[in-house]
């Protein structure tokens, strides 16, 4: 379990880094809420 949560984890941090360089706030808002929507999934 905790080796799931912890891809994930870097999964989802990959994804926020390359959205906050393409657009900064409105991408990373959406990776954060995409986030949390995963991590809540995957609990």
């Amino acid at each position: 379990m905790n080796a799931i949560v912890k891809n994930l984890t870097n999964i989802i941090m990959s994804t926020i880094m390359i959205a906050h360089a393409a657009q900064k706030n409105m991408s990373t808002r959406g990776a954060v809420a995409t986030t949390i929507i995963t991590m809540k999934k995957a609990v």
